[in-house]
């Protein structure tokens, strides 16, 4: 897999892997969730890449993408995407988000009406969002930044709960974090673990991405209209993400997306069942 850096008009500089294939014109994108960067999805690029053309990004503020300006609307990480896929022109495009990447694709289905095929929303949060366990570090964030305006384009730096490693100081921490609610049905290589993890400490817009996940609200009038094809993935026994938020998904997309349980699987069905997640791909493993 190759890797490459997108300069986007708000200045934002976006990491993205990436694999082409000259004998197929399907582009696939991976987009990743809270506490992740692309580099969850790597076991799927390798099966991917002999057949499509694969992509995968670190939203703003995860990873290696940059952090300039704080975004706290999924409709900001959303427009990122948008203008990544437009700029590098992937038509005949599906999306594949996972967690509160799902938020960020379903605010790019009107965008990109005229590129996407499909999207596949994997264990995703709701529709009408997802609440905080942080709530009163959100509230503490939100008083401060009312109260001095004019530093909110420095908050980033002044709050020490934007980076994740205030959180969760050690990469042990990380592992017994992604062990307990990511992998509690099937646990990964110890490489794997070790280097999600590490991963995981270098996001530093934290509090401001939970703030995008609690007021998350999917424009009803844009699920109405959609026309693209969803498929709704869920793990049974997802301990993040439950059963009322995927039904709810389902509800507010009138009942027209596909909905597909994995019965052997927590949070990540695609390490956890990882044969049956290509399969839905159209790969045989």
């Amino acid at each position: 897999m190759n890797t490459n850096f997108l300069r986007l008009s708000s200045g934002e500089d976006i990491f993205y892997t990436y694999q082409k294939n000259v004998n197929n014109s399907k582009n696939l994108l991976f987009i990743h969730g809270n506490y992740a960067t692309s580099y969850i999805w790597t076991d799927i690029y390798q099966s991917c890449k002999e057949i499509y053309n694969v992509y995968g990004l670190d939203l703003r503020g995860f990873g290696r993408s940059s952090y300039k300006t704080p975004a706290r609307q999924m409709k900001t990480y959303a427009r990122d995407v948008v203008e990544f896929v437009c700029k590098l022109n992937l038509k005949n495009l599906t999306i594949i988000a996972w967690s509160a990447g799902g938020a960020v694709a379903m605010e790019t289905l009107k965008e990109l009406r005229g590129y996407l095929n499909e999207i596949y929303l994997v264990d995703s949060i709701s529709t009408r969002g997802y609440d905080s366990p942080y709530r009163i570090y959100l509230d503490i964030n939100k008083y401060t930044r009312n109260l001095f305006p004019m530093i909110d384009f420095y908050a980033n730096d002044l709050n020490p709960y934007q980076k994740i490693e205030n959180f969760i100081p050690s990469y042990d921490e990380a592992e017994k974090y992604f062990s307990k609610y990511l992998f509690n049905f099937t646990r990964p290589q110890e490489l794997f673990l070790k280097k999600i993890a590490q991963e995981m400490l270098l996001q530093r817009n934290n509090l401001d991405f939970w703030e995008a996940m609690t007021n998350f609200r999917m424009d009803k009038s844009v699920l109405k209209e959609n026309k693209i094809p969803i498929k709704v993935i869920w793990g049974a026994y997802d301990k993040i993400i439950s059963q009322e938020d995927t039904e709810e998904i389902l509800e507010d997309f009138n009942f027209k997306a596909k909905f597909i349980k994995f019965n052997k699987s927590g949070h990540a069905p695609f390490i956890d069942q990882k044969a049956e997640f290509l399969e839905l791909l159209y790969i045989k493993k």
